[in-house]
């Protein structure tokens, strides 16, 4: 009988003190809605491509109801409580962001912690699409099957350089206004560097020394695009071909002209379609003639302004 009344008693009092401890619980929640949550401590962002960033946080609140992102002062994502991570997505490549966040509940809202960051420059590829002369620079008596035609290019962007004569071998054989088909991919970059230059030299080979020539004068170029900080190479107008062909012997003759340009992050290193590209030689004849797209593969700049 004595032990039927002590296990009772037993029984009883551990319900008594889970109903107990159940109140002081829900007491306590209740309180903890009347006080705003303490702020995430340790926000980072992470850019995990040029488009992509990551952001992690410490939960240092026992009472948030969730959490709110801002991107540049704009709500951009609102999560459940005890979230730790957010991705976000379809960002603009190389692009300064400011991350906040804060924790809320119905009793208001935590402090705000801010993240600066900056996304990856993104990928660049570039594609000789197609080559064309006006004028060839070959006279009448050895124009029969159009003038030997090839293009010299160098591409960098500061961290890789492609130094390319296009065809890889022999010659286009091009009339006056003739085109040719290259659809070739001339330069790949999968995170392009501070900025991206671009040349594209034509000759026209007389049976000469102008392979060597055309070699020679792409080593210039080369050299003249890599040989100082990018900061000095972007104030750059471009290379004098003009002086530098002169300065040759025997190659200003069959130099068709030359194209150079060059970009950066705020015209976007130059993403879009050239069409039909004309380069004078030194009669200011239109000789040299270029078709070529720059590509982002990851995102489409057309989106917010038409390109050249």
């Amino acid at each position: 009988m004595r032990k039927s009344i002590f296990f009772a008693a037993v029984v009883f009092g551990i319900v008594l003190i889970t109903f107990a401890g159940y109140a002081v619980y829900e007491n306590w929640k209740i309180s903890m809605t009347k006080i705003p949550p303490k702020a995430p401590v340790n926000l980072t962002a992470k850019p995990i491509t040029a488009t992509t960033m990551e952001l992690t946080w410490k939960d240092t609140s026992r009472n948030e109801n969730g959490f709110v992102i801002y991107r540049d002062g704009i709500v951009t994502a609102n999560l459940s409580e005890n979230a730790k991570k957010y991705v976000d997505v379809a960002l603009r490549p190389a692009t300064n962001y400011k991350y906040q966040i804060e924790a809320y509940n119905q009793a208001g809202k935590s402090d705000i912690v801010t993240a600066l960051v900056r996304t990856l420059n993104p990928p660049i590829v570039v594609w000789i699409d197609q080559i064309g002369v006006h004028d060839n620079g070959e006279d009448l008596l050895r124009d029969l099957d159009g003038g030997e035609i090839n293009v010299g290019v160098v591409i960098t962007d500061g961290k890789t350089t492609t130094q390319i004569r296009l065809p890889n071998e022999g010659y286009y054989h091009l009339k006056d206004d003739g085109v040719t088909d290259v659809k070739f991919r001339v330069f790949s970059t999968a995170e392009v560097g501070d900025y991206l230059r671009v040349a594209a030299i034509g000759y026209e080979n007389d049976g000469g020394s102008g392979e060597q020539l055309l070699y020679k004068v792409m080593d210039i170029a080369t050299k003249s695009y890599i040989g100082g900080p990018a900061s000095k190479l972007l104030t750059l107008s471009g290379i004098d071909f003009t002086s530098i062909f002169s300065q040759l012997f025997g190659a200003e003759d069959d130099w068709l002209g030359t194209y150079v340009s060059a970009w950066q992050n705020d015209s976007n290193w130059g993403v879009g379609r050239y069409i039909d590209i004309e380069s004078k030689n030194k009669d200011g004849k239109v000789g040299l003639r270029l078709w070529f797209r720059v590509e982002c593969p990851v995102y489409d700049y057309s989106l917010e302004k038409s390109i050249k």
